[in-house]
């Protein structure tokens, strides 16, 4: 899809380090990255809507899809409500 006279002319505002890269690529690659989006919520439970999706150890969970739907198929995947001060926990050596 080309960009419009609109799109192109903010487009031409953004400062890029060296070339400006190809925007008709770009929205390529945002439509891709949408689709993939809209795929993976379609796996997750209805009930873990707004939940962070974590594995068995506690880590964010940043797989493919297809590792995504194997963790759900194999109980592996967890979800954290968090919270809005929240803050991952960060296990250290307490220094003096």
């Amino acid at each position: 899809m080309p960009l419009t006279e609109y799109q192109r002319c903010v487009y031409n505002t953004l400062a890029f380090e060296g070339a400006a890269p190809d925007a008709n690529a770009l929205g390529q690659t945002w439509r891709t990255m949408l689709r993939e989006a809209n795929n993976i919520i379609a796996m997750l439970p209805e009930d873990q809507i707004g939940n962070c999706i974590i594995t068995q150890k506690g880590n964010l969970f940043t797989g493919t899809p297809d590792e995504l739907k194997t963790g759900l198929q194999d109980n592996v995947i967890h979800f954290h409500p968090g919270c809005v001060r929240g803050a991952w926990p960060i296990i250290g050596r307490k220094t003096l």
